[in-house]
């Protein structure tokens, strides 16, 4: 009598725990299928990758979507109040003036610029700078959109300098920004460097 009490007992306890074992899955699967997708009402723009919520644009870049180019902030005429900050050549130090250039995008190129008539001459285009970079030596590293790097050795056309690196930051609502940049030329006197600083105040598009 009492091995079929026990026996009886102990399938009722064995049939109970089944039951709420299945009832816990169902729970849990359930709870889980309704959970909705972070991403599923998220368009992403331009390339930009959905994570949990979130869009990770891509270089060039920004905004909620990523529906917004970072370029736009430098695209523009601009205001130029220049220094020679540094000089290694005597008397060249301290000069200083005031002209126009005009920033342009670089065709198929999220993240580079060029800039027009640089040092107020008319043939000193195709100035070519990169945002997301910057850096106070040879290596650059990334940077918010609002950092901009020059490209490293290159060539002013048809003037007698070389760009050997640079840096420059633009505010927010692309209103401003001040650069500097290292040139190295040679004349007469032999092989000199200049550290030349830069302000700028946009103009219009």
């Amino acid at each position: 009598m009492n091995e079929s009490r026990r026996a009886l007992f102990l399938t009722a306890f064995v049939t109970l725990m089944l039951f709420t074992s299945i009832g816990y899955v169902s729970c849990k699967k359930e709870s889980s299928s309704n959970t909705p997708d972070a991403c599923s009402n998220v368009t992403c723009q331009n390339g930009g990758v959905c994570f949990k919520g979130t869009c990770t644009c891509p270089g060039g870049y920004e905004g909620t979507n990523c529906e917004t180019r970072s370029l736009t902030r430098y695209l523009g005429q601009w205001a130029i109040d220049e220094v020679i900050s540094g000089s290694s050549k005597q008397g060249v130090k301290g000069t200083s003036k005031t002209y126009n250039i005009r920033i342009v995008d670089k065709a198929g190129k999220a993240v580079f610029f060029y800039i027009q008539d640089l040092g107020g001459n008319a043939d000193w285009d195709n100035i070519e700078c990169q945002i997301g970079r910057t850096g106070s030596g040879v290596e650059t590293v990334t940077a918010l959109p609002t950092y901009f790097v020059f490209s490293q050795y290159q060539v002013i056309p048809n003037s007698i300098y070389t760009i050997l690196r640079g840096t420059g930051t633009v505010n927010s609502t692309g209103t401003n920004f001040s650069a500097e940049y290292y040139r190295t030329y040679g004349d007469s006197t032999g092989a000199n460097t200049d550290t030349v600083s830069l302000s700028a105040t946009f103009l219009q598009k």
